[in-house]
């Protein structure tokens, strides 16, 4: 028997914190005006696979809360119905791979939370048709690799969060289909898994926080660098160095850069010259 089956009009809907193991369509049957289901912090592992289809009849879904459930595999296509769905939680789960179409019909998501799960790679095609994403966070996986192509589709992006992952560098590449103004965050301060960053491969990084088209989510979020060089003194030269130019349709109220730009940017070694 439908639980809320006379509760017609029920919107907010949580049942966090339990010990829900299983979830079925009929349990919820009659609750299509949903529009905030949160079912963080239980174990329903499954509930991402093919063949459970619980979100169909909430059309109206804006919030789902999905973390701490134990999750491990996500069927391409399982959020297909949600087209009005703007903010997702799957953290904390044992989610290890993301593939392409995962998030096909997501075509309103504003916040994508995947922190600490186990991804290593982010591959090309996964964020493909997310538009509308601002705040993406990936924090405290294990992931070693970003393909170039990764976050091709994310046009609306303002924020990413990458720290405590396996990552000791990044290529200009791999952000160069980002908007900008672009909010970072590289390091925890308070984390004791960050590793060094190679911070001769971030040069392209502070070349644009100099811009001021990339920034930092809070003091201690740019990156630590190894051999314990302070990164707001990490010496830079740039000569021809690729820099960010906004796609053909990008309307960003931001300087646009040229690829052909020579520059060099110095700081306290350059100050006796």
């Amino acid at each position: 028997m439908p639980v809320f089956a006379e509760l017609t009009s029920l919107s907010l809907l949580s049942v966090s914190s339990n010990q829900i193991h299983s979830i079925g369509p009929e349990i919820l049957s009659g609750s299509d005006k949903l529009q905030e289901l949160y079912l963080g912090n239980n174990n329903l592992p499954a509930v991402l696979q093919s063949g459970q289809h619980i979100f169909r009849r909430f059309p109206y879904l804006r919030k789902l809360h999905l973390h701490t459930n134990q999750i491990f595999n996500i069927t391409p296509g399982v959020f297909s119905d949600l087209n009005l769905l703007e903010e997702l939680h799957i953290g904390s789960n044992r989610i290890s791979t993301l593939a392409p179409g995962t998030f096909a019909g997501l075509d309103a998501l504003t916040n994508l939370f995947v922190d600490q799960n186990k991804l290593t790679t982010i591959s090309s095609g996964v964020f493909q048709g997310l538009h509308t994403v601002e705040n993406l966070q990936l924090n405290h996986n294990s992931i070693q690799t970003i393909d170039t192509d990764a976050f091709t589709g994310l046009k609306s992006l303002r924020s990413l969060w990458l720290h405590g992952n396996r990552l000791t560098s990044l290529s200009s590449l791999t952000f160069s289909k980002l908007p900008r103004p672009l909010q970072l965050r590289l390091s925890d301060p308070s984390s004791e898994t960050d590793l060094p960053w190679n911070c001769s491969s971030l040069c392209w990084i502070k070349m644009e926080e100099t811009r001021g088209i990339i920034t930092w989510y809070s003091a201690g979020s740019e990156p630590q660098c190894g051999g314990g060089t302070p990164w707001d003194t990490f010496p830079c030269p740039f000569s021809g160095e690729k820099l960010w130019t906004p796609d053909e349709g990008d309307h960003s109220d931001v300087v646009h850069l040229r690829a052909t730009i020579t520059v060099t940017i110095c700081y306290t070694s350059c100050l006796s010259q």
